[in-house]
C-alpha cells in the first residue's frame, strides 16, 4: 500500500521537553499501554460526502509553533476487524523510536467512519508545544499485518508558491472583521501574494489588534515602523499621515493612540489601509529578493524556489533587507541557524506555523471526530 501520508490531513507537533524520566527528551509518550474503546463504544466519525480512504492522518494539517495546541493522529483500517491495534502504531522523532518511551500522554479511541463503515484509531495528544528554533522531524508508521507498512510525515509548513492565491480558512484563534479578512484577499490578488501567508504575517505582527504599538513605533495591524512608512506613502499619497508622529516618543504615541491619532488621522491605523500598505511592501520586499541585482546573495541561500526566497522576505519585513541579504551570502543555507539571526528565525517559523494553520481546513483531511461538525 505504500506510503499514506495526506497533503491535506491532520498534523502533528512536538516540542523538546522532557515528559517522564526515561527516554528521549519528547513530549511524546508510550501508545501501547492506552486503553482504546471497547468496540462497542465506538463513537461516530461524521464524514464527508466520499468515503476517507485507509491511511494516517494528522491534525490540524501542518505542525504549529505559534501556541500550544492538541495533536490528532488517526488511523483508518477498514480491513481491520474493529479497527487499528494501537500496539501496531509506531512514531519516531528526530530519527528515536519514542512510541514506549516516557510515560503515556496519548488519549486512544476508536472512531466509527461512518461513510465507509470503518474504524478509525484515533490518538490525541494534548497542548504540545512546538519550539520555532527547533527542527522536529516526526514520523508515524502503522503495520497492518499484511504488505508492507504505512508511513506517513507530519511537516512543517513551507511557501511553495509564493503567488498561490490561498484562501484563508481559518484564523483561529483570532477573529479579525470581514473587512478585515476582504482587504486581505483584495490586497493578496493585486499584489500577487497568498492571502494566508498575508494573513499569518499580520498574525504574528499584531495578533489582529488594528491598534498594537510597539516599542519601535511601528503601527497597526502590519506594524510598519516610522523609516518604512515614507516609502509605502509614496505610493498612497491620499492617505493621511499624522504630522510630526515620527518624532513622537513611545509614551507619547501610547497616549494619543487610538485617541487623537486614528484611523482617520493616521493610515497605519486604519486596518483596511494598514493591509494594504504592508502588502504593497511585502510584495516590494519579494520583488528586491528576486531581483538580478541581489542575485549573488540570495543564491547563495538555495535553489530559486519559493520555499528558499519566503523565509529571506519574510525576515527582511521584521529585520532589513541588507541585513538579510548579508546573512544570506555570507552564511548560505544555513544562514537562519546562525546565532544573531534566532530571533528573525523565530519571527519566521512562526509566520509559517500561522500559514499552514490558516490554510488548512480546522481539521485537515480527517472526516469530523465524533460529534464535531
Amino acid at each position: 500500500m505504500g506510503l499514506r501520508a495526506r497533503a491535506g490531513g491532520l498534523a502533528v507537533v512536538v516540542a523538546l521537553g522532557a515528559a517522564g524520566c526515561v527516554g528521549p527528551a519528547t513530549p511524546l509518550g508510550a501508545i501501547d499501554d492506552l486503553a482504546p474503546r471497547a468496540e462497542g463504544e465506538a463513537a461516530p466519525l461524521a464524514g464527508p460526502a466520499e468515503p476517507a480512504r485507509a491511511g494516517i492522518y494528522f491534525s490540524p494539517a501542518f505542525q504549529q509553533a505559534h501556541g500550544p495546541y492538541d495533536w490528532r493522529v488517526a488511523v483508518l483500517d477498514p480491513e481491520a476487524p474493529g479497527g487499528p491495534d494501537p500496539a501496531r502504531v509506531r512514531i519516531t522523532y528526530n530519527g528515536q523510536d519514542v512510541t514506549r518511551s516516557s510515560s503515556a500522554q496519548f488519549r486512544a479511541e476508536r472512531r466509527l467512519e461512518s461513510r465507509s463503515g470503518g474504524t478509525a484509531l484515533v490518538l490525541t495528544l494534548p497542548r504540545l508545544r512546538l519550539d520555532p528554533l527547533r527542527e522536529h522531524r516526526i514520523r508515524v508508521t502503522y503495520s497492518p499485518g499484511r504488505g508492507p507498512a504505512w508511513e506517513a510525515e507530519y511537516a512543517f509548513p513551507r511557501v511553495e508558491d509564493f503567488e498561490a492565491q490561498e484562501p484563508v480558512r481559518t484564523t483561529a484563534p483570532f477573529d479579525p472583521p470581514p473587512g478585515v479578512l476582504e482587504a486581505i484577499a483584495a490586497a493578496g490578488r493585486a499584489y500577487r501574494l497568498s492571502p494566508a501567508l498575508l494573513a499569518a504575517l499580520i498574525a504574528q505582527e499584531s495578533s489582529f489588534d488594528p491598534y498594537a504599538l510597539s516599542r519601535a513605533g511601528a503601527l497597526g495591524l502590519t506594524q510598519i515602523t516610522h523609516p518604512t512608512e515614507p516609502d509605502i506613502a509614496r505610493a498612497f499619497p491620499a492617505w493621511p499621515r499624522y504630522p510630526g508622529i515620527a518624532g513622537l516618543s513611545w509614551r507619547e504615541l501610547r497616549s494619543l493612540v487610538p485617541g487623537t491619532i486614528n484611523g482617520r488621522t493616521e493610515w497605519r491605523l486604519d486596518p483596511v489601509k494598514s493591509v494594504w500598505g504592508g502588502a504593497y511592501y511585502l510584495a516590494h520586499l519579494r520583488d528586491r529578493v528576486e531581483s538580478p541585482a541581489n542575485a549573488r546573495f540570495v543564491d547563495r541561500a538555495g535553489p530559486p524556489r519559493d520555499d528558499v526566497r519566503a523565509p529571506l522576505v519574510l525576515a527582511a519585513y521584521n529585520s532589513g533587507l541588507n541585513r538579510v541579504l548579508y546573512y544570506a551570502k555570507r552564511f548560505g543555507p544555513g544562514w537562519l541557524d546562525q546565532g544573531r539571526a534566532q530571533e528573525a528565525k523565530r519571527y519566521v517559523r512562526k509566520i509559517l506555523s500561522y500559514y499552514g494553520a490558516f490554510r488548512s481546513p480546522p481539521r485537515g483531511g480527517l472526516p469530523a471526530l465524533g460529534g464535531e461538525t
